[in-house]
């Protein structure tokens, strides 16, 4: 089994939301074995701020589930959405 390496869009539930805070969170919030490569804000629209995160896990079942149902269950992200999925 290789790597994944799996791009995410979050989306903060406000403009107030602090994105850097909101970055932490979801490094501490991934589950065992997903590791945050790489993180950059994104403006988006209406001065809301996405996040666009990659993140690199083994090529396991059912992980970029938990990866994305434990960023979803953080206080402040509106929706989590997969944008990019490659083997590495």
């Amino acid at each position: 089994m290789g790597d994944v390496a799996i791009k995410y869009r979050i989306m903060p539930d406000s403009t107030d939301v602090n994105v850097e805070t909101l970055v932490e969170r979801i490094g501490k919030s991934l589950p065992e074995g997903v590791k945050l490569h790489k993180s950059t804000p994104v403006p988006f629209a209406f001065g809301l701020t996405a996040i666009e995160i990659l993140v690199v896990m083994k090529d396991a079942g059912g992980l970029s589930d938990q990866t994305e149902h434990a960023i979803s269950q953080i206080p402040g992200i509106q929706s989590v959405e997969t944008l990019e999925m490659s083997l590495i």
